[in-house]
C-alpha cells in the first residue's frame, strides 16, 4: 500500500508529538530527580490480553520500557497500575525514547539530511521508527464512534492536516504511534467502545493504551473482548529494594546514607509499617526524597514510635503542597498568579467535595449555599433604594424583588435546564445589547414621565422589564451569574477570581499536574492532592476570618481598658 503524500505535514505533526510528549516537571514526579523512581512491572496474563504461543517476558524497569516496547513484536502495548503508580510517566519516557529513535537514529542507508519539502512518512520511514503521539482518551464521545479510531486520530491531529485516510495509512505501516492515555478515565460504555475500536484496527497497526488495572480487566470481563495481539505490563508498587539506592540520593554534598540506612532496615523488619505502605506509592516516596534527602529533616521520623499514616502524610503533602513547599516554575506568560491558583485549587475541592463527583461544569465551582432569607431581604431592601434613586416606584419594587430571588435561587437547577452558557456567542451579546438598551430606558422613564409623555413612557418601562428579565437570565443561568453571586456571598474575596481567570488558573493548575481533564469532568491527578486542598477549602468568608484575625486581635487589645 503506497502512503499517501502528507504535503507541508511533517513537520507540524513532529511538533505536535513534542508538544504532546512535554517532560513532566512536578517536583514529585518519576524524572524529578536525581535518578529516576525505578518503577517494576511484570508481564500482564493471557486472560486479558493476546500474546500469542511465544509471549515474551516484559517485565523490567522505568530505564527499559524502550527495549521492553521492542520485545513485543505487535508493538501493541497495554500500560496498567494502580492510580497514582506512574502510568503515564512511564508512557511518556516510552515515547520519548522512541522519538529520538524516530528524530536521530536512522536505518542503515537510509537518508540523513534534511529535506524539508519531505513529508512525515517518508521522513518517519527513513529512521526506522514510528513517530510517538500521546494523546488523552477523555474527549472521546459517541460521534467519533462511527468513525473509528483512525477518524477519532484525525480529528486530534486537526492542526496537522492529518486526514483520516493519512491516519489510516500510517497506522498500517506503523509509521505512527498513538500513546493513548487516560482509558479509565471514561464512562464504562465509553471504554467499551473504545476497545472494540482497538480491536478493529488492522492488526499491523500499533498503539500503547494507559489505564488503571480495575478499569480495563473489568472492561474485559464485561465485553468480552480481548485486543488481538496485545500484550500488557503491570507496575508494581515500590517495596523497600526498590527505594534502597534511590531515595538516599541528593544534590546535597552530604548524603544521609547512613540515616536511611536505619529507616530501611526498620521498614524491612516490620512489614506493617506505616510508612512502607506510603513509600510504596511513586507520590509520597517523592515526597520523602524531597524532605529528608534534599531537606534538613531526619528520616528517622519515619519510623519513629507512634508514627501514623495520617501523620506521615500530612507531613510530606505540607512539604510538596504547603507553605513549604519549592515555588512551581513560571515561563512568566502566565496571566494568573500562585494565589489566584491556590484558591481555584480549593475551589474545585469544594465542588468536588459537595456533590461527590468531578466538576462537569465551570459554574458549579463557584456555587455556595444560598443567602439566608435576611441575608437576602437586606440585599433586596439595598436594591429598593438604589433603584429608587435613579428610576420610579415599579421598577425599584421589582428590582428588590429580582435580587431577593435571585440570591435565594438553587443556582444548583438553573433556568432553562441550563442551556443559555450553551448559546452561541452573538446570541449571548444578543441579550447583553438588549439588557443595555433596557438600562438606557430605565434612565429615561424619570425623564418621560415628568414630560407626561405617555409613549414614550410606556416603552421606557417596556426596556426596564426587559432589562430585567434579561439580567435575572444572565445572573441565574450562566457562569458570570454564578461568580456574581458567590462574590456578593463571601464578601468580594472571588473578585479576583474572575470566569475568565478561574479558566488560566485550572489550566496552569492542569499543567503543574495537579488537576486533569476527563470524559467525567474536572478531577486531582492523585488522591493526596484531592484531600489537601479539599481540608483546607473552608470557603471564603472562613478565610477572610482567619486572615484578618489577628489585626481584629491587636485592635481588641487596643481598645481594651486597662487596669490599674
Amino acid at each position: 500500500m503506497s502512503v499517501t503524500p502528507l504535503p507541508a505535514a511533517d513537520e507540524a505533526l513532529r511538533q505536535y508529538a513534542r508538544s504532546s510528549l512535554a517532560e513532566d516537571e512536578r517536583a514529585w514526579g518519576p524524572k524529578a530527580h536525581p535518578a529516576p523512581i525505578p518503577l517494576r512491572y511484570a508481564t500482564v496474563g493471557a486472560d486479558f490480553t493476546d500474546p500469542g504461543p511465544t509471549a515474551p517476558d516484559l517485565s523490567g524497569t522505568y530505564d527499559d520500557i524502550g527495549e521492553v516496547f521492542a520485545l513485543a513484536g505487535s508493538h501493541r502495548l497495554v500500560i496498567l497500575g494502580d492510580e497514582g503508580s506512574g502510568k503515564t510517566e512511564l508512557a511518556r519516557q516510552l515515547g520519548v525514547s522512541l522519538l529520538a529513535d524516530a528524530e536521530g537514529v536512522p536505518r542503515p542507508g537510509a537518508r540523513t539530511d534534511a529535506d524539508p519539502g519531505q513529508d512525515v512518512t517518508a521522513a518517519v520511514a527513513g529512521t526506522g521508527a514510528a513517530l510517538p503521539v500521546m494523546i488523552s482518551l477523555t474527549d472521546w464521545t459517541a460521534e467519533d464512534e462511527p468513525y473509528g479510531m483512525a477518524g477519532w486520530l484525525a480529528r486530534r491531529l486537526t492542526g496537522t492536516r492529518t486526514g483520516a485516510d493519512d491516519v489510516h495509512a500510517l497506522l498500517t505501516q506503523r509509521r505512527l504511534l498513538p500513546i493513548l492515555d487516560d482509558f479509565d478515565q471514561l464512562p464504562a460504555r465509553a471504554r467499551a467502545h473504545v476497545l472494540h475500536a482497538l480491536d478493529q484496527l488492522p492488526q499491523q497497526a500499533p498503539f500503547v493504551l494507559v489505564s488503571g488495572w480495575k478499569e480495563f480487566t473489568d472492561t474485559v470481563e464485561r465485553t468480552d473482548t480481548v485486543i488481538a495481539r496485545s500484550v500488557g505490563i503491570r507496575i508494581c508498587r515500590l517495596d523497600v529494594a526498590d527505594l534502597d539506592g534511590w531515595i538516599q540520593r541528593t544534590f546535597r554534598t552530604v548524603s544521609k546514607t547512613a540515616e536511611w540506612s536505619q529507616v530501611l532496615e526498620a521498614l524491612r523488619a516490620d512489614a506493617n509499617a506505616p510508612a512502607r505502605e506510603l513509600l510504596s506509592d511513586p507520590f509520597f516516596a517523592g515526597a520523602a526524597r524531597l524532605l529528608y534527602s534534599d531537606g534538613r529533616a531526619d528520616p528517622g521520623e519515619l519510623v519513629r514510635d507512634g508514627v501514623t499514616t495520617a501523620g506521615l502524610e500530612a507531613r510530606l503533602l505540607e512539604r510538596l503542597l504547603g507553605a513549604t513547599a519549592p515555588p512551581p516554575r513560571r515561563t512568566g506568560s502566565e496571566p494568573v498568579t500562585d494565589a489566584q491558583v491556590d484558591k481555584a485549587l480549593r475551589l474545585v475541592a469544594s465542588a468536588t467535595n459537595q456533590t461527590g463527583e468531578p466538576v462537569r461544569k465551570l459554574r458549579s465551582v463557584y456555587l455556595r449555599r444560598r443567602q439566608r432569607r435576611r441575608s437576602a431581604a437586606a440585599y433586596g431592601v439595598a436594591f429598593f433604594f438604589l433603584c429608587l434613586l435613579i428610576a420610579d416606584l415599579p421598577l425599584a419594587l421589582m428590582a428588590a424583588i429580582g435580587g431577593y430571588l435571585y440570591l435565594r435561587h438553587d443556582l444548583e437547577r438553573p433556568l432553562l435546564g441550563g442551556r443559555l452558557p450553551s448559546l452561541p456567542r452573538w446570541a449571548r451579546l444578543s441579550l447583553l445589547g438588549e439588557c443595555l438598551l433596557g438600562l438606557l430606558g430605565v434612565a429615561l422613564v424619570p425623564t418621560f414621565s415628568a414630560a407626561e409623555s405617555t409613549q414614550l413612557a410606556f416603552w421606557a418601562r417596556l426596556l426596564s422589564t426587559v432589562t430585567v428579565l434579561g439580567c435575572c437570565c444572565l445572573l441565574l443561568a450562566t457562569l458570570d451569574g454564578a461568580w456574581l453571586r458567590a462574590n456578593i456571598r463571601s464578601l468580594l474575596q472571588l473578585n479576583d477570581l474572575t470566569p475568565p481567570r478561574l479558566e488560566e488558573a485550572l489550566d496552569l493548575a492542569r499543567r503543574r499536574g495537579l488537576l486533569q481533564c476527563t470524559g467525567r469532568g474536572i478531577t486531582f491527578t492523585h488522591p493526596a492532592v484531592a484531600r489537601w486542598y479539599g481540608e483546607r477549602s473552608s470557603g471564603p468568608l472562613r478565610e477572610l476570618w482567619q486572615d484578618h484575625q489577628p489585626r481584629l486581635d491587636r485592635w481588641g487589645r487596643r481598645a481594651r481598658p486597662t487596669t490599674s
